[in-house]
């Protein structure tokens, strides 16, 4: 199975084409959409309450170097805690890393991290990617939903000290297929994400600041 890799340049020039136009000071949202009304607001999932385990292909590619092999993500009952495991074919471990979805502290936990990765800010990458896709924002986040008249994608911003997190869902369903997360203007980090029935069938993440990107594509076992 060949894995296709991920084209950072159209990545960046989705992220410019889809920002063109933003016109809010205080907060940028895209051009012709606008705040969402008497709804129940909630943040979007990635992973819903359903998903129990998925296997991916998996490119990770950090200090110009690159690691491929196997992520296994995959939910533990009954503590409801999420193990993500990265490995090489040949089982070396990379990273074994445990999300706590319930817990509003300590939710996230390296278990392993094998020594060439064990430094902070990749550490506090992955914590922020994690965030990401298990939506464990700080619980005094303000959320927003904006809508585009005559389409069905939204926007939900998730706000809290100086960010904001965009998670963007379809436009037939609910499903998430985009999050852009950014300090100010900055961009910091952007997912694309082909979404499953439950979690996703792909998706790639890119940090921009630390030129990092984690690739991962589901293998049907």
């Amino acid at each position: 199975m060949n894995f296709r890799p991920v084209n950072i340049f159209i990545l960046i020039l989705s992220v410019l084409f889809l920002t063109a136009g933003l016109t809010s000071c205080s907060y940028k949202h895209y051009k012709g959409f606008e705040q969402a009304s008497g709804e129940s607001i909630s943040i979007p999932a990635v992973y819903d309450t359903t998903f129990h385990k998925a296997v991916y292909k998996t490119v990770f590619k950090v200090f110009g170097q690159e690691l491929s092999g196997l992520t296994i993500v995959k939910k533990i009952q009954p503590a409801n805690t999420i193990h993500v495991v990265f490995m090489s074919q040949l089982g070396l471990k990379f990273f074994d890393i445990e999300i706590r979805p319930d817990k509003p502290d300590n939710w996230f936990h390296v278990n392993y991290l094998m020594e060439s990765l064990n430094r902070d800010f990749i550490i506090s990458i992955l914590k922020t990617d994690f965030m990401l896709l298990f939506a464990k924002y700080p619980e005094d986040e303000e959320v927003t939903v904006f809508g585009k008249p005559g389409s069905e994608i939204t926007e939900t911003t998730v706000r809290f000290e100086k960010y904001v997190s965009s998670v963007f869902t379809g436009q037939y369903d609910d499903n998430v297929t985009g999050i852009e997360f950014r300090k100010g203007k900055s961009v910091k980090t952007t997912i694309q994400i082909t979404p499953g029935i439950n979690h996703p069938e792909e998706l790639n993440i890119y940090n921009k600041k630390a030129n990092l990107s984690l690739e991962w594509k589901e293998i049907q076992m």
